[in-house]
């Protein structure tokens, strides 16, 4: 492979790396959201009380669990790039309108169906990375997902103090956001999968002494 190829190819593993970790961010962000805008909710009133706004993430987790055992049917026979790409902007599109409710049965009903749209994203886009990227890029895409949640955390909060008492603008300003990660995404996964499959070799050295050399396939 020439020099001008191999540097594209670092290029594109690096972003796919990115974006994933980019999408992983926004959209735990985006969850956390709902939890650090409790307490301004609740003082509007018009979303009933604090366990009424607690059982918003109930659902959505209830729904997340359903669809995590779902998807353990069914995830070998998904194209997950599409996947991703629709579950997710779905739930872009669902973190906007929660900021055009004014009732808290929309909320449950929002979450619900947001909770199934965001089930695939830690198993599935792992399973994307270690689908496209070289064993050598894993560990470090493997120690940014995992810094994903803490990363999230300071994002949701940091995008609601930001905003005071308006609680809407943070959902708008996250879910066109993740609309964006998405995007991206769906980018960086397609001009990836242009590349010839990787197959990475391992030497071994069996317990009777011999020797070999062995393939990921």
């Amino acid at each position: 492979m020439e020099e001008k190829e191999i540097k594209r190819h670092k290029r594109a593993y690096a972003f796919l790396i990115f974006t994933t970790f980019f999408m992983y961010v926004v959209l735990t962000g985006a969850k956390n959201l709902y939890v650090a805008e409790k307490t301004t909710l609740q003082t509007l009133g018009s979303f009933g009380s604090y366990t009424d706004l607690a059982a918003t993430m109930e659902y959505y987790f209830y729904a997340y669990a359903v669809m995590q055992i779902l998807l353990v049917f069914f995830i070998k026979k998904l194209n997950i790039k599409w996947f991703l790409t629709v579950t997710l902007g779905v739930s872009a599109v669902i973190t906007i309108l929660v900021a055009f409710t004014d009732t808290i049965v929309s909320h449950w009903v929002l979450y619900t169906v947001n909770g199934a749209m965001q089930a695939g994203i830690w198993g599935c886009s792992i399973k994307m990375l270690g689908k496209y990227l070289p064993e050598r890029n894993l560990s470090t895409a493997n120690k940014l997902m995992t810094s994903g949640p803490a990363v999230a955390g300071v994002v949701s909060y940091a995008t609601a103090a930001a905003f005071g008492n308006n609680w809407k603008l943070p959902f708008i300003i996250l879910g066109i956001t993740l609309l964006v990660a998405v995007t991206l995404y769906f980018l960086a996964v397609t001009n990836v999968h242009r590349f010839p499959r990787i197959v990475e070799t391992h030497h071994v050295i069996h317990a009777d002494g011999t020797e070999e050399d062995v393939s990921d396939e």
